[in-house]
């Protein structure tokens, strides 16, 4: 505005202050960003400032991997509101560019067959996600999407702005830079990941999760840069630098093989191996030919050892030798883990067939998964017992949320580009080269970079980390294929420093008032949303973290401040909202405070209303809640039955709101109805789950019937040891018999529970004191023994644990002091 201030001569006295201040202002942004060009007018003032912001606010997305601030709910959160923030920053001097600088459309209109095909699917995609957002089965959680994953459509809108602002203004000599940016960002958070572990990841094996909150996205992370310093790598001629981005290439593998994640260990060998493929399969060069077969030879060598790795690692699980190396992340795969992703498929195709063009919107796999909810996947009571939100793999995630129309579109973007990198690889190993910027072997690297990502995608989902990154690699890709196509050297960033004069009479895109409209309407637009959309919700999230402290601590009166004001700024929702309240009710109701309990229920029935009853979360969560209501109030006993039929009426199927309705029942002692409840259970209850014998066995001991229960009890037992998953096992030790004394409501009933295992469960626990060497399952034995005053066994076993797990021997001592104190 300075800029034009100073061509207005009607304000001769302002004028040349005003040219003063654009001048300090050019020199002091010149000192921050120089320019080589400094006597290029085109560039002077807002247009040098606003290209600036661009490039300043697109370092700040890549750094984004670096910020974990512990404030909001979830880690995922201040990443997405930091990362929608700055687009929105960015957005506005974008806009200027565009409407009033004509060169910085030129990329746009230069497009043309493949990069043309590429942009296309992308704006395709986008399309669609709009589309299936206004055709949602919830539109309001399409657009906002949850506080855990917040990739509803205000994210992917974002990200496609995103797209637009660094294809528009920078070529590709900038993406090395920032390539190279990207590279030591990661290298950074590797680094804090391994020092938070203290260095004892091997002593420990704990997998590191860095800042992302959890290994999956951590190591999805690690491939896009692990394949770009691997790119930097191949492009570079210089030997030293090749030398320090391959040792970047090697700490980032070592530190995704921290991760332990298995997804990502083999989209990284997928990767690897279409990049081999490529590399063995073309000629590159001469002195490329001489090495092509040694390094086949090598790939084949290193497939060969990992496949017996992983065999030895199956065959010898329980070894101490595979429980303190990396193996023991490959030795848990299971097959019972590939069936109950097989089943989470094969529901999402029932769900896929019921809505096949626009799909169940954008983000809503989670009411597509209640609909068609399969009992094998049932893994315990509550929220824990309807828990994917996610397909857990990129293809079915998009047909089931955006259909036919945004699957293609989807896999349109892969198949366009590596048809594209393929094509130039192949007309430059022919010889027919075009001058590429970048030599056809880095090319190749970023094929197998698409290909990693892609087979990492089929085993979790997408954050807004690797989504950024994977809308980063489009940009360079596309414009690197424009480039090849054009068969001439462009660089376009270049060009608007330069003092190449633009035919400015040819481009007529908005009257001059209309680009004043449009930038004020955009500025109003971008504020309401910062507010509304990020700022907003960002200090909902922050209160609501922090009232959760508060009730950890047991301040309930600062907690239910906390909420109130969090409530005030925005609707939260989310499996985490859900759990975080439902926990405080639950303290809430022990602490015996009444009028806390109604000033927090109050608040949160709010928040239900206003999220509606469309999302089967928060009926899960409130289910219980109105359970403990009724403790307190008998007007709220017919409002819980009614929220769990509601509730079983979009899920016919949904075991936990079955065993919560039945165990209400049970408490309010209608047991006949208790019954009539789980007797519907047995139309598709599978044949290994225990829990409904569990709690056909618990309603029969509160009724005092020791003949049906002593029976159920026999089944619950029976059917939880022959589960093949180590942890079923475990959990019957815990949850069942551990935990269930503990909460025992008298000690008859703990009387009964000793009984009853004793009698029939005393063989099982000498078998597995004898047999095995998981040293967990064993310490859940001690405890079990020791609660059941069973002190020599306990002794026994703990002593076992100590001889399998030297490392142990302190803890071990501990346990034994215990023993001898509970014998005096």
């Amino acid at each position: 505005m300075l800029y034009f201030a100073s061509k207005n001569s009607k304000f001769s006295v302002d004028k040349y202050l005003i040219m003063a201040i654009n001048q300090s202002l050019k020199k002091s942004i010149l000192m921050i960003f120089p320019n080589k060009k400094t006597n290029d007018s085109t560039m002077f003032g807002a247009e040098y400032f606003c290209v600036l912001l661009l490039k300043i606010g697109t370092l700040s997305i890549l750094a984004l991997p670096l910020v974990a601030s512990g404030l909001l709910i979830t880690g995922s959160q201040d990443k997405v509101f930091a990362f929608r923030i700055i687009i929105e920053i960015m957005a506005l001097p974008w806009l200027w560019l565009l409407l009033f600088k004509p060169r910085w459309r030129e990329p746009w209109k230069k497009l043309r067959g493949i990069s043309l095909a590429i942009v296309s699917f992308i704006a395709t995609f986008m399309f669609s996600v709009i589309v299936s957002t206004m055709f949602s089965a919830d539109p309001s959680f399409s657009f906002f999407s949850d506080v855990q994953r917040m990739l509803g459509f205000l994210t992917l809108s974002h990200l496609f702005i995103f797209f637009a602002i660094i294809f528009t203004v920078f070529d590709n000599k900038f993406f090395i830079n920032l390539f190279k940016f990207s590279v030591i960002i990661a290298l950074a958070v590797s680094f804090s990941a391994i020092v938070e572990n203290n260095f004892r990841i091997l002593a420990t094996m704990s997998r590191i999760q860095g800042t992302m909150q959890h290994p999956s996205f951590f190591a999805s992370y690690l491939i896009s840069n692990i394949f770009i310093s691997l790119f930097l790598a191949l492009k570079t001629n210089r030997n030293l630098e090749k030398i320090i981005y391959f040792l970047c290439f090697g700490i980032l593998i070592t530190t995704l093989l921290l991760t332990g994640t298995r997804g990502g260990m083999i989209g990284l060998l997928g990767g690897m191996f279409v990049f081999f493929t490529i590399f063995v399969y073309k000629k590159f060069s001469t002195k490329q030919k001489f090495f092509r077969s040694r390094l086949f030879i090598v790939t084949v060598s290193f497939i060969a050892i990992v496949s017996m790795l992983t065999l030895f690692a199956y065959q010898n699980k329980d070894s101490s030798l595979v429980k303190s190396t990396p193996l023991k992340f490959v030795s848990k795969i299971t097959l019972s883990e590939g069936n109950r992703r097989f089943t989470l498929w094969r529901l999402s195709y029932d769900a896929f067939k019921e809505k096949p063009i626009l799909g169940w919107g954008v983000d809503n796999f989670k009411m597509a998964y209640i609909r068609y909810y399969d009992p094998k996947l049932y893994e315990g009571e509550g929220l824990s017992g309807a828990h994917f939100d996610k397909a857990h793999n990129i293809v079915v995630d998009t047909a089931v949320t955006q259909g036919i129309v945004g699957l293609i579109a989807y896999l349109g973007i892969f198949a366009a580009v590596t048809f594209a990198l393929l094509k130039i690889i192949k007309k430059e190993t022919s010889g027919k080269k075009q001058a590429l910027r970048s030599p056809p072997l880095a090319m190749a690297s970023l094929v197998g970079l698409l290909f990693a990502y892609f087979i990492q995608n089929l085993f979790v989902f997408d954050t807004i980390v690797s989504y950024i990154f994977f809308f980063l690699i489009l940009v360079f890709i596309t414009k690197e294929v424009n480039f090849y196509d054009k068969k001439e050297r462009s660089s376009f960033v270049a060009n608007a420093f330069s003092d190449k004069k633009i035919d400015f009479k040819r481009y007529r895109f908005l009257s001059g008032p209309l680009k004043i409209i449009a930038i004020i309407t955009a500025f109003y637009v971008i504020t309401v949303s910062m507010w509304s959309f990020n700022f907003k919700p960002a200090l909902a999230s922050y209160y609501f973290n922090r009232a959760i402290n508060a009730v950890n601590q047991q301040h309930f009166e600062e907690a239910v401040d906390l909420y109130k004001k969090s409530l005030s700024l925005s609707v939260l929702n989310g499996q985490e909202v859900d759990k975080a309240v439902l926990d405080t009710f639950d303290l809430l109701s022990r602490q015996k405070n009444d009028k806390l309990f109604w000033a927090f229920f109050d608040l949160e029935e709010k928040q239900l209303v206003k999220i509606g009853s469309l999302r089967t979360y928060p009926l899960i969560a409130w289910g219980q809640i109105y359970i403990m209501a009724s403790d307190k109030k008998a007007e709220y006993h017919n409002i819980a039955i009614q929220n769990y039929e509601k509730l079983l009426q979009k899920s016919p199927k949904l075991l936990s709101g079955y065993y919560d309705l039945a165990t209400f029942y049970a408490n309010n002692n209608e047991y006949d109805k208790a019954y009539q409840v789980l007797d519907k259970v047995k139309n598709f209850d599978p044949p290994e789950n225990p829990e409904t014998s569990k709690h056909l066995f618990e309603i029969a001991l509160k009724q005092g019937d020791r003949e049906k229960s002593e029976k159920n009890f026999k089944i619950y037992l029976g059917k939880s040891l022959n589960q093949k998953n180590v942890d079923g096992k475990r959990n019957i030790l815990t949850q069942c018999l551990l935990d269930e004394s503990r909460k025992a409501i008298s000690l008859e009933r703990v009387a009964i529970y000793r009984e009853i295992v004793l009698r029939n469960y005393e063989r099982e626990i000498d078998r597995y004191i004898a047999e095995s060497s998981d040293t967990d399952l064993l310490f859940q034995i001690v405890l079990f023994e020791m609660n059941l005053r069973e002190l020599d066994k306990a002794s026994e076993v703990a002593k076992k644990i100590a001889i399998i797990d030297p490392e142990s021997k302190q803890d071990i001592d501990g346990v034994l002091k215990a023993i001898d104190s509970l014998r005096k």
